[in-house]
């Protein structure tokens, strides 16, 4: 695989194609949760013949903006932050995503070059499967090509609404809303009763829009006030409505 196609930086295994460690796409135990969940077993082999299955260490690209998109990556285990350079050149987190994802999807459906970076936050694992396999089964089934058109279209509208969130509301609203979508997105630990995600707090704080210091000091004075508690990196959330309460009058 060539350099200008997907960035790699020391992967924890080379290239694997339909070994043991990497099920076929009809085997995966993970497919039911993705749109590949209405597909057929020729459909799924078809995906799977070029397939190829990819681990990455805490740190490493996945994808890197300007670059195009060559392959469908399906993010399998582990999370990934996504992030763009603002105008400034400032580094800014816009997403966090977890497994089982598709990541810099709107690109590779828009043809463009990917607007975006995604940077693994932990031990990660991803299967590439090659644009043209992925668009030929797109074409030729329209109940998945619905799937599509509808995740995209969710995609947009909680683009949005993060953009609004990032640009029209005072620092505690932003937070509070990075917070929540964590807390959507990656659930929490059923005995702690944390986050199932660990952020560093300068991650935290990207995501919000805002400073490091500024994120410190917010997660404290809601620690204080019994809203949220803090373990290091750990976040739990004790009264989601008084979060949601900063997030509408913000």
């Amino acid at each position: 695989m060539s350099p200008d196609r997907l960035y790699l930086r020391k992967p924890l295994a080379a290239s694997i194609t339909c070994s043991p460690l990497s099920p076929g796409c009809a085997a995966c135990q993970k497919r039911h949760l993705s749109l590949f969940a209405v597909l057929s077993e020729a459909e799924l082999e078809r995906l799977n013949q070029d397939r190829q299955y990819l681990e990455y260490r805490e740190g490493d690209y996945i994808y890197r903006e300007g670059m195009r998109p060559e392959y469908l990556i399906c993010l399998n285990e582990g999370s990934v932050k996504v992030t763009r350079y603002t105008h400034v050149g400032k580094l800014q987190v816009t997403d966090i995503m977890r497994n089982v994802e598709f990541l810099g999807f709107p690109d590779l459906m828009s043809g463009q070059q990917y607007q975006t970076s995604g940077i693994a936050i932990n031990k990660v694992s991803v299967c590439l499967i090659p644009r043209a396999a992925f668009e030929r089964v797109l074409s030729e089934n329209p109940e998945f090509s619905l799937l599509v058109i509808r995740s995209l279209s969710r995609q947009l509208q909680q683009a949005d609404h993060r953009l609004a969130s990032l640009t029209q509301k005072h620092l505690r609203g932003r937070l509070a809303d990075a917070l929540l979508m964590l807390n959507d997105v990656f659930g929490a630990d059923g005995e702690a009763g944390f986050i199932n995600i660990s952020l560093k707090r300068s991650d935290l704080a990207s995501l919000a829009n805002m400073d490091t210091s500024n994120a410190s000091r917010i997660l404290s004075e809601l620690a204080r006030e019994g809203i949220i508690h803090l373990d290091n990196r750990n976040i739990q959330i004790l009264h989601a409505d008084k979060l949601l309460a900063y997030s509408r009058r913000s």
